[in-house]
């Protein structure tokens, strides 16, 4: 079972956060879809539930994952996709 959640970031390099009301609804995998502004396709990570649960910060009630260069190069984080220079998607 996937959890799925896009973001629209300007560069890979950016950070952001993948954020969840509840970590109790158990999914296999986070899928995480980073856009461009022009919805160019530049990165798809895939992220154990285990390791978004150890790696998530409790934020207001709430939980929040962040995609920054500490999950980026954690080995359980599977880039599927990378590109700087985007994929469009038609």
């Amino acid at each position: 079972k996937y959890q799925i959640k896009g973001r629209v970031v300007q560069a890979l390099g950016d950070n952001t956060s993948f954020d969840f009301k509840t970590l109790r609804s158990k999914f296999d995998f986070l899928a995480g879809v980073l856009l461009s502004p022009s919805f160019q396709l530049l990165g798809l990570i895939r992220v154990d539930y285990d390791t978004v649960k150890e790696l998530a910060n409790i934020n207001r009630g709430r939980y929040s994952f962040r995609l920054n260069q500490q999950a980026l190069d954690d080995p359980r984080l599977e880039r599927l996709f990378w590109n700087e220079t985007g994929f469009e998607i038609k």
